[in-house]
């Protein structure tokens, strides 16, 4: 079954209320050829549900088994191992689910 688009924006507005920010992780060699990992002065802002979670209510929610401090719901499409950031709070992307209208984004504190 196709979920409509209006269905989707309507979605969106209503649940979709956090404001969510998406870094991008820059890799960097130091004097000694160690590597160095910062984070883009840039970010890209995304809105999106999210939840404070542990290991056992993801499991009764999603039933999969993930220690995840926070879950979020957004249509925005995220990758594992990138960093996010909500009440300047720094988060790394551990797992992130397909739904049909939306994406379920599972991270932990960086």
């Amino acid at each position: 079954m196709k979920i409509p688009k209006s269905f989707k924006e309507i979605t969106k507005k209503i649940f979709y209320d956090k404001d969510i920010n998406l870094y991008q992780k820059i890799t960097s060699e130091d004097s000694e050829g160690g590597f160095i990992e910062t984070l883009s002065d840039e970010f890209i802002p995304f809105k999106g549900n999210l939840q404070f979670s542990n290991k056992e209510k993801i499991q009764n929610d999603y039933g999969i088994s993930i220690d995840a401090e926070i879950v979020i719901t957004s249509d925005f499409k995220c990758e594992e191992n990138q960093i996010i950031e909500y009440l300047d709070n720094k988060y790394e992307i551990i797992k992130v689910i397909p739904r049909d209208s939306h994406f379920v984004i599972f991270a932990n504190s960086k």
